[in-house]
């Protein structure tokens, strides 16, 4: 190809080491190799490539709580020479449109709260350190007011950028219906 047909490269940390549910998809060799080398090295990305962490939620969503640390998350991140991380967060597979803090699964909102307590650890984490990835903070939800709730609060604590969680089974209305709510609240 003349140009490649995308702009950035995603690795998801419970993918290279593992996580609760087994051993990752990364020999040995090859998870040795990404710590030493480095993402943009590993995979021979131009310097135009931007690479971005993730925790890899999907990969624990059965657990009540991430079996990562912020801490950890974080080290994955710098050791590997990410560009950008996303927080460490706590996935949510579900859609209420109506559906408030008070009336949905409280397992629902546990998670949010968790994902958004977490996220305020790991942006103070890259604070504290002086560290060179660039925060990008989890925003989960069930419904387009409990995103946009995230999402506001995600910015309160600095972030600059946000990733949107747990919508991979969502139907094309429901996020855009989603992004429209966050639409009223984003800087």
């Amino acid at each position: 190809l003349g140009q490649a047909p995308y702009h950035g490269i995603l690795v998801s940390k419970s993918i290279v080491d593992g996580s609760i549910n087994g051993s990752g998809k990364y020999s040995g060799a090859q998870r040795a190799r990404l710590y030493r080398m480095g993402v943009r090295r590993f995979f021979r990305l131009p310097d135009s490539v931007e690479t971005l962490g993730d925790n890899g939620a999907f990969n624990y969503v059965d657990e009540a709580v991430p079996p990562v640390t912020v801490a950890e998350t974080l080290d994955f991140y710098q050791e590997c020479d990410f560009d950008a991380g996303v927080s460490t967060d706590h996935v949510i597979f579900g859609y209420e449109a109506d559906a408030t803090e008070a009336t949905v699964d409280p397992e629902w909102a546990d998670r949010r709260k968790l994902t958004l307590r977490l996220a305020e650890d790991f942006i103070e984490l890259v604070r504290q350190r002086r560290a060179p990835v660039q925060p990008i903070g989890a925003a989960q939800g069930w419904s387009p007011a409990s995103y946009a709730d995230s999402v506001h609060s995600l910015q309160e604590m600095g972030y600059r950028r946000i990733a949107l969680g747990g919508m991979v089974p969502l139907k094309t209305g429901q996020i855009l219906a989603c992004l429209t709510r966050i639409a009223d609240v984003l800087r």
